[in-house]
């Protein structure tokens, strides 16, 4: 009896000692498959959070290239509409000049007529002498008509009227006066002298300097050049004229001088060298 006790409590030793095999709790379980759908779930979010980033991160990549696209495009075409600018200046610089070849071209070819202005006492008056040109052949003289324009029929007296206006028109108002300047107008005005005692050429040299510097620091952008030429030819040509009227052309010489706002200190050389030419040549008449 004893010994069945002892074998009896030496079991239930061993039997507590012993790992016991337990059953899988039907809750547990759906706790696990639960758990695990949830892993999988988060899984299947976090794969669709990155490929959402990922399409949105192409998107914006597409988008900065579109844009990085169209702004290289239009600063193309903004340089080909500059170049197209450019090239258009350029063109219109070179129909610009052309044109003023050709009108220079043409003012050489046909020297234009050349208008006066009215003045309080004409420059001429029909009984006095129209001074032929007198290179190559005897000098004449005869009468013609008051006139305020210059001569419209193409003659060598003309065309020596015209280059006298066209070389005192050269002169650039504001600008130092060069010599190949004072070198036209005295070429100009040996071209207008029609009688035979031709002035001297040093006189002639020093009107034509006082001329330019007067034009050159005259106060008006209009100057009267036009009677300024008329009355130079007569007072070059001053031996076939009366006292009377060398004086009235000087007088309104010295007119055209001051409308062109000439300043009065260079007006006086002009008048004395101009006085000093009609001199010499009457001195020799």
């Amino acid at each position: 009896m004893r010994a069945f006790a002892v074998l009896l409590a030496a079991g239930c030793l061993v039997g507590s000692f012993t790992p016991r095999t337990a059953l899988a709790d039907p809750d547990e379980k759906a706790i696990q498959r639960a758990m695990a759908q949830q892993r999988k779930a988060a899984e299947a979010e976090m794969r669709r959070q990155a490929e959402y980033e990922k399409k949105v991160m192409e998107q914006q990549q597409r988008a900065m290239q579109e844009q990085m696209k169209a702004e290289r495009k239009s600063m193309e075409m903004q340089q080909k509409a500059i170049q197209n600018q450019q090239k258009a200046m350029q063109n219109q610089q070179k129909a610009a000049q052309n044109q003023k070849n050709v009108s220079q071209q043409q003012t050489h070819a046909n020297p234009p007529h050349i208008t006066t202005t009215h003045t309080s006492t004409p420059v001429y008056h029909a009984t006095r002498p129209y001074y032929g040109h007198s290179h190559g052949h005897a000098y004449h003289r005869t009468s013609y008509r008051h006139y305020r324009t210059m001569p419209t029929q193409v003659a060598p007296q003309t065309r020596a009227l015209q280059r006298l206006k066209s070389s005192l028109d050269s002169v650039r108002m504001g600008s130092p006066v060069t010599s190949s300047e004072k070198s036209s107008i005295k070429r100009a005005l040996m071209g207008v002298v029609e009688v035979p005692k031709v002035p001297t050429i040093a006189s002639l040299e020093t009107l034509a300097g006082h001329l330019a510097n007067g034009l050159a620091n005259r106060a008006s952008s209009n100057a009267q050049t036009g009677p300024m030429a008329l009355t130079l030819r007569g007072a070059l040509n001053s031996t076939e004229l009366a006292n009377i009227d060398l004086t009235e052309i000087m007088n309104e010489h010295r007119a055209a001088l001051k409308a062109s706002k000439v300043r009065p200190s260079e007006i006086t050389p002009i008048m004395e060298s101009l006085k000093t030419v009609s001199s010499l040549e009457r001195s020799r008449r």
